[in-house]
């Protein structure tokens, strides 16, 4: 009896036996996913973390908004009144103009700006040079010896400030410049 009972259960026995291998096969492919997935989600927690750094970076580039924009309602239209002061403005501007160009006048004709005071040097005059590198009082014609120095007392613009250039000998010490054709 228990050998029928056997041949009996023998068929479904083996079919749970199967089943019971067919999911422990298929619960181990599922660990061996839950393992892939795992690292695949840590990859791209990196990323994403990664990702979010980058905008951190962008944001602190970028400048900020210095205006903000006015919406059409926000707009302003120019008004009467506005007109009107502004028309007062030019007409004051005017007056003003005509006012500075009569003192401008005025201060030009006076004594102050006739007279031109240049000063001299101490010790030696400054004497036109018949040629740009040559001494006028010895003849010296070495370039080495001849040096080109800033003259203060000949100003050429006020604003920036520009200096002429005047020459000195080596040899005997005279100083000059050579004035262009005016």
């Amino acid at each position: 009896m228990s050998k029928e009972k056997t041949s009996e259960k023998d068929p479904t026995l083996l079919e749970y036996e199967n089943l019971i291998e067919e999911l422990m096969k298929e619960n181990e492919t599922l660990k061996n996913r839950i393992v892939d997935l795992e690292e695949q989600n840590k990859l791209y927690k990196d990323i994403a973390d990664s990702i979010e750094q980058v905008p951190e970076s962008k944001e602190a580039k970028k400048p900020a908004k210095l205006f903000k924009r006015t919406k059409k309602k926000e707009e302003i239209k120019p008004s009467i009144e506005k007109e009107k002061v502004v028309e007062t403005h030019a007409e004051k501007a005017k007056a003003f103009k005509a006012h500075v160009d009569k003192t401008k006048e005025a201060i030009l004709d006076s004594q102050i700006f006739k007279d031109s005071y240049t000063p001299s040097l101490a010790t030696h005059t400054i004497i036109e040079g018949p040629s740009r590198r040559e001494c006028p009082v010895c003849g010296n014609v070495r370039h080495g010896s001849i040096q080109e120095i800033v003259d203060k007392t000949h100003i050429i613009l006020d604003y920036p400030r520009m200096y002429g250039k005047k020459l000195k000998c080596g040899q005997c010490g005279q100083e000059w410049r050579v004035r262009s054709a005016e």
